[in-house]
């Protein structure tokens, strides 16, 4: 496909586009007209396509979407009425709810395996999520809106399409192939079919008519349907063009017909920006004339919404001062670090030799997730963290407190926290090369009020006793305020912090 990929932009109607970002994804859809490629159809959202062409040669900086959180106060994605500490209890029982259903599914070497995909992924659990415009709609038809989770640990986008017999609830209209002008079911005779079908776990076979795909998760989120391709609308990341939209493709994904989530956060899919290493992320769709790197932050729920924001291509290189490390193990899926210590208040835990290592059988190792709300760690690294905060807290007079909800935690209560005053331990990963990724207070702690006015600060920390070795992961919760790098042709993460 990258050789057939074109772009073509335009000026935006003040009232055609905007872009909420929920750390949901909405994209606008649109394909080439009869299926030949390099075709665009004008909708009604386009000003004057005829002068819009950019060739897939011209120096591009890359793209852009705004990011929010979905328990956000102004997040249409919001469906509840309580204050943000009561939202944290909701989101811990909502991720309880997600292990427990892990744990009962089928395990696969190094976590709480996939069904049959072989992926750990943690799917409809993500809390971050993205508003993309996609599509060139028909004559007298909207452009249609997708939302889709933000999700590192997973290489396919798909998304719930109409007239499917199991859908689950979503906030928005599904999307109709019908009402698009460019959406083109594929087959086998097309590159981005045979690219799905290499990955046997995905691709459930082909005909000369359709392409079929299946993706399952560990907590019982699953979709299946028709791999097809489309035009995406995306904000360009150039500054200076003043809400110029790139209109990008055709791109494949998954048009999502048998569809299930244990979650129900009101998107409609997931967005894959993981390594394929066969094509299939949104990212490497774009490395013919972005470059396939992409960066995000992700911000906390008292920052402004859509504060957050996702980048791809050459736009998302961060400038100026930054810290990275290896990306690990190119041929495997996920952005693999080589973490070897934490730390609390920039004392070393001394967390035992080997314990995020990755063996040579493929269980263990440490991954960046965006898809995982909190951080898993291993027992071996978990009880040092624990009682290195406990002795802490002690010492600022914060009583220790069990977790709240059970599996979530470690707590410490009181009647009142100065949230900008108080003296929170700070927490960091540290990594083989010398770099320390060092959380935020809001990547650190999340508070929430129990009925008897008492608050709680706890970690977004979670025991993972599925081992030695077992997969430690670190979730987006601890990116909060952090912009996140992934350089995928040089195999490096960097970051920068409070740049959101």
């Amino acid at each position: 496909m990258k050789e057939n990929f074109q772009t073509m932009t335009h000026k935006v109607r003040a009232c055609s586009v905007t872009f909420h970002a929920l750390f949901y994804i909405v994209l606008w859809i649109g394909d080439p007209v009869n299926g030949n490629h390099g075709a665009i159809a004008a909708g009604p959202h386009l000003e004057n396509p005829s002068e819009a062409n950019i060739g897939r040669n011209q120096s591009l900086p890359g793209l852009r979407a705004s990011v929010s959180h979905i328990y956000h106060k102004d997040s249409p994605l919001r469906t509840v009425t309580c204050d943000d500490e009561c939202i944290h209890e909701l989101r811990i029982n909502s991720t309880l709810r997600h292990m427990d259903l892990s744990t009962r599914s089928v395990k696969l070497p190094g976590w709480r395996g996939v069904v049959n995909s072989g992926y750990y992924v943690r799917s409809m659990a993500a809390e971050w999520y993205t508003t993309f415009i996609v599509g060139i709609a028909r004559p007298d038809t909207r452009p249609q809106v997708v939302e889709l989770a933000l999700d590192t640990g997973s290489p396919f986008t798909w998304f719930q399409c109409q007239n499917c017999p199991t859908c689950f609830p979503q906030r928005i209209k599904l999307f109709s192939p019908r009402k698009s002008s460019t959406y083109r079911a594929l087959n086998r005779n097309d590159q981005y079919c045979a690219n799905v079908q290499r990955l046997r776990n995905i691709g459930t076979g082909a005909t000369p008519n359709a392409c079929w795909y299946r993706i399952a998760y560990a907590d019982i989120t699953s979709s299946a349907g028709m791999v097809a391709e489309e035009w995406f609308e995306l904000q360009s990341a150039n500054t200076d063009d003043d809400g110029q939209v790139l209109a990008l493709g055709p791109m494949g994904f998954g048009c999502g017909f048998e569809n299930e989530a244990s979650v129900k956060s009101g998107a409609g899919g997931i967005m894959g920006l993981s390594n394929s290493r066969t094509g299939l992320s949104f990212p490497e769709q774009l490395e013919g004339t972005f470059g396939s790197m992409f960066g995000y932050c992700l911000t906390a729920l008292n920052e402004p919404e859509n504060s957050g924001y996702v980048f791809f291509g050459k736009a998302s290189t961060p400038t100026g001062s930054y810290a990275w490390t290896p990306l690990l193990y190119p041929d495997t899926m996920y952005y693999y670090v080589d973490v070897v210590d934490m730390s609390v208040n920039d004392r070393l835990l001394s967390v035992p030799a080997g314990t995020f290592d990755r063996y040579s059988n493929g269980e263990g190792g440490v991954v960046v997730d965006s898809g995982s709300p909190y951080s898993y760690i291993p027992s071996a690294g978990y009880i040092l963290l624990v009682a290195a905060l406990r002795l802490v807290f002690d010492q600022l007079g914060s009583p220790y407190y069990p977790s709240p909800t059970s599996g979530v935690g470690p707590c410490w209560g009181s009647k009142s926290f100065d949230k900008d005053n108080f003296p929170f331990p700070r927490v960091a990963w540290h990594f083989r090369n010398g770099q320390t990724l060092a959380l935020s207070i809001a990547g650190t702690y999340v508070l929430y009020r129990k009925r008897s006015k008492l608050v709680y600060v706890c970690v977004p920390f979670v025991e993972a006793t599925d081992g030695p070795p077992t997969l430690s992961v670190i979730g987006g919760h601890s990116q909060i305020n952090t912009y996140m790098f992934f350089d995928q042709p040089n195999q490096r993460l960097a970051w920068i912090y409070n740049s959101c």
